[in-house]
């Protein structure tokens, strides 16, 4: 698994994050998400990575209130 697989999984799981809506959000398929999760897919473009980000500075966000 790579170090992108395990941080995004982490992510996934402490925050309590809804892999469809992730994956809703940034235009990619939820079947292929969960297995970059895995480790089983290279992570996406670097446009789908930055939408990753995003969502992830948003959910945090959104979390604190």
């Amino acid at each position: 698994m790579s170090e992108f697989s395990t941080v995004l999984s982490r992510f996934v799981k402490e925050k309590d994050v809804n892999v469809y809506r992730l994956a809703k959000y940034c235009g990619y398929d939820r079947a292929n998400l969960y297995k970059v999760m895995r480790g089983e897919r290279k992570p996406p473009s670097l446009e789908v990575l930055n939408l990753l980000c995003e969502y992830m500075i948003f959910h945090r966000r959104r979390k604190k209130f």
